[in-house]
């Protein structure tokens, strides 16, 4: 595991290896969170000289991060983002909120460290271990984002991709 770390980031030494390994317990997706946080953002010294350990949420400074913006359509934007199956555009989930698509575009560009901005218009979370962690912490909106998502997509005209969405949705 190790490796997975020096392939990450060239000239790590051994402290710093053997406090990756132990803050992430081997645990393939705390190893990813570790690196992509940390490491691919050279923020090893900040890692290194904080109060993280085998025990701390490595998602939680994040959910601070996104719950605590004063745009009221970060959240269930994120809701959305995080109990959505498929991949849509920013003019679906406008839809769906019922907000225009420029501020989901705009909130898609401050969080881009979270979302991913896909070549075909479509966007979607960057980390699934961050979606499944979202799912746990945005539980009060699961149904809201579920409804919403049944009435936008009952009202299109049914195209092969929404069609296919419909039914994981009434399960």
């Amino acid at each position: 595991s190790n490796d997975y770390f020096t392939r990450s980031k060239a000239g790590l030494g051994k402290e710093q290896l053997y406090e990756l390994y132990k803050i992430s317990r081997g645990n393939a997706r705390r190893m990813n969170d570790l690196r992509t946080k940390y490491l691919c953002n050279d923020r090893i010294e900040e890692l290194m000289s904080a109060d993280i350990d085998a025990n701390s949420d490595l998602n939680q400074e994040d959910f601070v991060r996104i719950s605590s913006d004063s745009d009221s359509a970060v959240i269930p934007l994120f809701a959305l983002l995080a109990y959505t199956e498929f991949e849509f555009t920013c003019d679906f989930y406008a839809k769906v909120l019922e907000i225009s698509s420029d501020i989901v575009k705009a909130i898609t560009e401050r969080y881009s460290d979270y979302i991913l901005s896909k070549e075909n218009g479509a966007i979607c979370l960057r980390s699934e271990g961050f979606r499944k962690y979202l799912c746990g912490r945005l539980q009060s909106h699961k149904r809201d984002v579920e409804l919403s998502q049944i009435r936008v997509l009952e009202g299109m005209k049914v195209g092969e991709a929404y069609a296919m969405a419909l039914p994981s949705l009434y399960k």
